[in-house]
């Protein structure tokens, strides 16, 4: 930005030079010599002698680690207590951690996993995103309960033997178990092979012999089928009570299943029907780990069911939010991952007019996901290092507020770039009203330099407003602005 400024005179065009403390009262100017700029500068160049990490290193966590390597979010305290009520279930229970894709659920639920195996709990993992190639979920459930029970101690290795062999005539009648479940689903649950098989008989009404051998033969097969699944939820309810000394006795079989809103609709569905009907015995606790919202809005568009939400519904009691897990005192998940990555990008973190500031604000406002999160702050990272820092305060109070536009309002956005920013649309976009614990100052200080960046800005001042500040520098901030938009464009990370 230059220092000096220049408008128009009435008489002819003339150009006049402005008055240079005003811009920097505003904060145009580099005013590089001030003590708060020297701090500024200091601070930037500790935090640029840092190397720049791209990405957050993936957590290593292993199987018993629990919260203790790694607590970003300090989420021990309430899985601690999660624990707790998932070691006095009484019965059976199926459990939803329900959170947007990239909202930290597959982190929490390893470690939490890790926590209860600390506790004595036998703790099946199971990836369902991994195995959506296949068919029938059955399979890769019942090998991953079989691999750990490998590990789980000698009593439910002991009953390993008697699982299989339960397993054997299941998988035999499971062609026509696979068939009704997805009749059922795919009409709705209005249709199932016993009403396909009143159609036929009433089809064939005149023909008694044929319908009496007809009924006997289904009447058979339904009887073989319920007498092997019963036969194997018996093997499997009583392996399950051989397994697990908590801390309060018997501790129940925990089975987390992720990644289920990735999977293909009927898969994730598959997964479902199998959980409800073949694996829901005393002693299991089923945690589903997912996104409640994407996966009803997943099975209303495969399947074309109205209240998709009603119908997950009866596939599990209890339900958790995420973010409140991760939200829990002062500060929230959103604070506390920017501030994590704000160490591993060098960017520092301190109050007034520093972009993480208004990252974090922003970041709450509209409910960002920590993967967007990482792209935001890696972008912030590659504008300053490659400008070898913010030269002045308007980079400071525009950069972080342009780069999440960029992200979410692209339209916007555009029109920063060329100089076309609506003064109402910047503020509308913004929300400084919901800027958490940000105090008014420092907020009417970031407001102002939008104003004065906005196309028609200078209409929005009061008159005395109007009287202090030129119209040159209304064409100097939107003049900065666009400069910051093509530094952003020119580095900017998808």
């Amino acid at each position: 930005m230059r220092h000096l400024r220049r408008t128009r005179a009435a008489s002819g065009g003339q150009l006049r030079r402005l008055p240079q403390s005003k811009d920097t009262r505003l904060g145009l100017g580099r005013s590089a010599d001030s003590p708060g700029a020297r701090l500024r500068n200091r601070r930037e160049a500790v935090s640029r002698s840092a190397k720049l990490l791209l990405a957050p290193r993936p957590l290593d966590i292993g199987d018993t680690a629990g919260f203790e390597k790694s607590d970003i979010f300090q989420a021990k305290a309430p899985g601690e207590r999660l624990a707790n009520i998932v070691g006095d279930l009484a019965g059976h229970a199926v459990i939803v951690l329900d959170g947007p894709w990239g909202s930290g659920k597959s982190v929490f639920a390893r470690q939490w996993a890790g926590l209860l195996r600390q506790r004595g709990h036998a703790v099946v993992y199971f990836d369902a995103f991994e195995h959506d190639h296949l068919d029938d979920a059955f399979f890769p459930l019942f090998g991953h309960l079989l691999k750990a029970s490998d590990s789980s101690g000698p009593r439910l290795k002991d009953s390993k033997a008697s699982l299989v062999r339960t397993a054997t005539p299941l998988v035999r009648a499971m062609p026509r178990i696979v068939a009704d479940a997805a009749l059922r689903t795919g009409t709705g649950g209005l249709l199932s092979l016993a009403d396909l098989q009143q159609h036929v008989r009433d089809a064939r009404s005149a023909e008694t012999d044929d319908i009496e051998a007809f009924v006997e033969e289904s009447l058979e097969q339904a009887a073989t089928q319920v007498e092997c699944v019963d036969g194997f939820r018996d093997a499997l309810a009583a392996a399950v009570a051989n397994t697990g000394d908590g801390e309060q006795g018997k501790a129940p079989l925990v089975f987390v299943i992720d990644e289920l809103d990735r999977c293909r609709p009927s898969y994730a569905l598959n997964v479902l029907e199998r959980v409800k009907h073949l694996f829901t015995v005393d002693g299991i606790c089923f945690v589903l780990v997912t996104h409640l919202e994407g996966l009803a809005a997943m099975v209303k568009r495969a399947y074309g069911l109205e209240k998709a939400d009603q119908y997950l519904d009866k596939f599990f009691q209890l339900r958790f939010d995420i973010r409140r897990i991760l939200s829990r005192g002062p500060e929230t998940s959103h604070t506390r991952y920017l501030r994590h990555l704000a160490e591993l990008m060098g960017l520092s973190w301190n109050h007034g007019q520093n972009p993480t500031m208004t990252i974090n604000s922003l970041v709450q406002v509209h409910d960002l996901t920590f993967r967007s999160q990482e792209r935001l702050m890696l972008n912030l990272a590659l504008l300053k290092r490659s400008k070898g820092g913010f030269p002045n305060e308007i980079h400071r109070a525009l950069s972080a507020g342009l780069c999440v536009m960029r992200t979410l309002a692209p339209e916007l956005y555009h029109d920063a770039a060329r100089e076309r920013l609506g003064y109402r649309d910047a503020m509308a976009f913004l929300k400084f009203d919901q800027w958490p614990g940000v105090g008014e100052e420092t907020i009417d200080r970031i407001k102002r330099y939008w104003t004065f960046s906005a196309a028609d800005g200078e209409e929005h001042l009061t008159a005395e407003e109007r009287a202090n500040w030129s119209s040159a520098t209304f064409y100097s901030g939107r003049r900065e602005m666009a400069e910051i938009c093509a530094d952003i464009d020119l580095l900017w990370q998808e």
